[in-house]
């Protein structure tokens, strides 16, 4: 999905995106190491996974919230159920430390608030979402229907990007100032359409405003919370983007994240314009990707039901 940020140009060619700076590079080296010292004494990490997870479930019972699926799984931590989720949990670091181990990736792999889960009960759980409706008019339509009658929502093939030239590389972090943001994290629930939606309208932001996206921290609570149906379950995609234009968006000061949805919409919050008027859907072929991120940072989506490594 390509956003249409208010006064922005294309951006030019910069530097190959395909190196990391070393400070990027010394966080991977890290993150392996510190995994590596877990994965020595797998049963000491086991139990202090389980310690953690005992302490976020008594965070949630006192603040009167519903246990999340990772935490719920565990019921009342008997030995029956710690025994099954200690093996998973082991079973889990093997494969982690296979995937770090691999030659020339610059990502690491650790533990997570899910590494004790059983792979299918991960997937049974979190993975899935929902169907995204159709782009183009049938998208404008159905937005005029939700009631965000102020939105844009353009077929690609009517764009000026559809017919602009191709460039070399965009690497939207060295730009200047810089249009990606920092690494959010979405905890238990499963909102990983609002943090894509809102990184986008924050690099939308960005760029419109000419600021540092590193700066810009605007409100996925907030979006959660104003729009209909649980978030954490999943969304088609659009939602997130037509409310913030039509009714402007939080910043996180303003609307900390909870990772729970409860639709209930504040009316005493400032807002602002997110930097977006609208938006196209771009076709899945890599030239017109190319176009589109040349002109702005893009949100996508990915069928990760097949994929265990969104748990680690």
């Amino acid at each position: 999905m390509a956003a249409s940020a208010a006064n922005v140009n294309m951006f030019p060619q910069s530097a190959s995106p395909d190196s990391l700076d070393e400070a990027v590079q010394a966080q991977v080296a890290a993150a392996k190491a510190a995994f590596a010292a877990a994965f020595a004494d797998p049963d000491a990490a086991f139990d202090r996974h389980i310690l953690d997870l005992g302490a976020r479930k008594a965070s949630l019972l006192a603040n009167g919230r519903a246990l999340t699926p990772n935490i719920a799984v565990l019921g009342n931590g008997s030995a029956a159920s710690l025994q099954k989720y200690r093996a998973a949990f082991k079973q889990n670091l093997i494969e982690i430390a296979a995937l770090n181990a691999r030659p020339g990736a610059n990502v690491a792999y650790g533990i997570t608030a899910f590494t004790h889960m059983p792979k299918e009960e991960f997937k049974a759980r979190y993975l899935g979402g929902k169907k995204a409706s159709a782009s183009g008019t049938s998208r404008a339509a159905a937005v005029k229907a939700a009631g965000y009658t102020c939105v844009k929502a353009t077929a690609w093939k009517a764009t000026a990007l559809a017919k602009a030239k191709l460039v070399g590389s965009v690497d939207w972090r060295k730009a200047s100032p810089p249009a990606v943001g920092r690494v959010r994290d979405q905890g238990e629930c499963g909102s990983c359409v609002t943090f894509a939606n809102v990184a986008a309208l924050e690099a939308a932001y960005s760029l419109a405003n000419k600021i540092d996206a590193s700066t810009v921290d605007l409100s996925e609570q907030d979006e959660m919370d104003c729009t209909s149906g649980d978030a954490c379950e999943g969304a088609d995609g659009y939602e997130y983007i037509d409310n913030a234009i039509c009714n402007k968006i939080a910043f996180e000061r303003s609307r900390p994240y909870t990772a729970q949805d409860n639709d209930r919409c504040s009316t005493n919050l400032a807002r602002t314009k997110p930097g977006v008027v609208g938006y196209a859907f771009v076709p899945g072929n890599i030239n017109d990707f190319r176009r589109a991120l040349a002109h702005n940072v893009m949100a996508i989506g990915i069928d990760a039901g097949d994929s265990d490594n969104f748990m680690n």
